[in-house]
């Protein structure tokens, strides 16, 4: 059988995701015709066009790719898996193996080294997230059925048979538990050589989301290459953080929308095997314990990806002591000074309220005034209210 893996979010334009064809936006063919002889330039000045109401390029080349895919059924078994977020393995060969920094790996490694204090989710909204193994294991388990169930005398179906490899709601955990969860074991199991304490938080609005980037991701990285250069050296950390914020752009389309997958056809997969089959090639995502799960993910990467030596958790631990202490210390004296400034200035602010609003009250002198406290806020805010309501 010719098993095309696609992905869950090829039809991201729809709502409920149902384990069956969609029309794709365009031909197929004609796409590749026209990349063919089209200039780059034309072609980049197009693409937004072409791909609608679809995020990237990503998923619409592989909203086209199951077209194509298709228009060959009839001539050979086929099968198209659209897993969803593929993570780390869960537990065969190695629990928390990762080899790329793609999607959730990379938000945990910015994450991890401190550089990345923001990001935008809807902190309740379900993760559909498939552990690598258990997604190879249904592919595997995809081609077998495909051909053991041909009809008598055929050697090819009449459709392709579509499996969506989805958590969907089955073990049902959310990006705020994801994250909460990982930071836990982030503090526990830090990674080497972090620049500074990971204490980011998710924001659900884009507007204080943008803010926390300007001021948390890029300002420190301007700061720090401005420093770097004095020292003779080249600048990296504004590349970096660009580059952290085009993976994010991306990973956050699908962390502030929710959709509905139907998986029928993947819970089904378990009872065609005998018992023995069903321990060796598992699928049902019911059984993964997240929290154990995501402290090997956290491992994982650490160990695959950066190719840090478990031997050196004892010295990541005793610097991210020190980054904790580094950044309540700034923390406080960064309050410190809103709090002097604010203080400094409501002198001048009372004093404004006094002769924009007029709102002192009869019979008493300014000099009574109290110049901090209460009253200042009450008479600011009765001036206005005056001011706007009278």
């Amino acid at each position: 059988a010719f098993v095309h893996v696609s992905t869950a979010y090829c039809h991201c334009d729809e709502t409920v995701l149902e384990e069956r064809s969609y029309p794709p936006p365009t031909d197929p063919n004609n796409i590749l015709q026209m990349v063919e002889w089209m200039d780059e330039d034309i072609l980049d000045s197009i693409t937004p066009r072409l791909i609608g109401n679809l995020p990237n390029t990503y998923a619409y080349s592989k909203n086209l790719t199951e077209n194509l895919v298709m228009s060959y059924s009839g001539k050979f078994p086929i099968v198209i898996a659209r897993p969803s977020i593929v993570t780390g393995i869960w537990k065969d060969p190695l629990p928390g193996w990762v080899e790329n920094l793609n999607g959730p790996t990379g938000l945990l490694v910015g994450a991890g080294k401190g550089v990345i204090r923001s990001m935008h989710c809807k902190a309740d909204y379900l993760a559909d997230v498939m552990p690598c193994d258990i997604a190879i294991n249904a592919i595997i388990i995809l081609a077998w059925k495909t051909v053991k169930d041909l009809p008598s005398g055929r050697i090819t179906p009449t459709k392709p048979y579509i499996c969506n490899l989805t958590e969907s709601g089955d073990n049902p955990i959310s990006w705020g538990s994801i994250l909460d969860r990982g930071r836990k074991h982030l503090y526990e199991n830090p990674l080497s050589d972090a620049i500074w304490f990971p204490d980011g938080s998710i924001k659900s609005s884009w507007f204080l989301h943008t803010l926390c980037v300007v001021f948390f991701h890029f300002l420190p990285a301007y700061l720090i290459d401005f420093l770097v250069t004095l020292c003779g050296k080249k600048p990296f950390m504004v590349r970096i953080q660009r580059r952290i914020q085009g993976g994010l752009d991306v990973l956050q389309y699908y962390t502030t929308k929710e959709w509905i997958f139907r998986n029928d056809n993947l819970k089904a997969l378990p009872g065609m095997m005998q018992e023995k089959d069903r321990e060796t090639f598992y699928t049902d995502i019911k059984l993964v314990d997240w929290d154990e799960y995501i402290k090997h993910f956290v491992l994982g990467t650490r160990h695959y990806v950066l190719k840090e030596d478990p031997a050196t958790l004892p010295k990541a631990r005793r610097h991210m002591r020190r980054l904790y202490w580094v950044d309540r210390t700034f923390s406080l004296l960064f309050y410190c000074f809103v709090l002097w400034t604010v203080l400094s200035w409501s002198e001048n602010i009372v004093a404004i309220s006094r002769n924009t609003f007029s709102v002192v009250p009869q019979g008493r002198p300014h000099s009574m005034l109290p110049n901090r406290g209460f009253l200042h806020i009450f008479y600011i805010v009765l001036g206005i209210t005056r001011k706007f309501v009278c």
